[in-house]
Parts: C-alpha cells; structure tokens; sequence
C-alpha cells in the first residue's frame, strides 16, 4: 500500500468518523456511506493542511473517486508563500 494512500486512508477515517471505513483508490465518493458536501470539504482541509498542498477549484470539481486525491496529491501543488 502507497504510504500516502494509507495516511490519505486515515484522513477520510476521521473525517468521517469511521476507523472501519474500508476504501480503495478506485472507491467513487459518492459511494462512501454519509458522503456529502461537508465530508468533502473537511477532507479537502485534511489533506491540504497534512500534505502542505492548495486544491484548485479546477481540481476541486474532478474529485470523483480516492484516486483522484491522490493525484491532486502526487502533483505536489505546494501551497503559496
């Protein structure tokens, strides 16, 4: 398991307060139990704030599956100075 799939992993865990939560890269948001717009934007904090990256609005309105978070994440948009 990639080692930010795993911290990504726990991110979602506690934002949606489900240490059971079982994902997997290919696992469409929509599909999360109690999935909604304040579980995506506590992620998106989530994983900025640990990640030290700025998701565009542009990336915001692609994030469709895990996967997608983790190439927001891969890209390194490192937040601006």
């Amino acid at each position: 398991m990639n080692a930010d799939f795993k911290i990504l992993h726990d991110i979602f865990a506690t934002e949606l307060a489900d240490p059971t939560l079982d994902l997997t890269p290919d696992t469409a948001l929509a599909d999360i139990p109690g999935w909604d717009s304040v579980n995506l934007s506590c992620v998106i904090l989530g994983v900025e704030t640990k990640f030290g990256i700025v998701f565009t609005p542009a990336q915001m309105d692609h994030l469709e599956t895990v996967a997608d978070f983790l190439t927001v994440i891969e890209s390194g948009s490192k937040a601006a100075s």
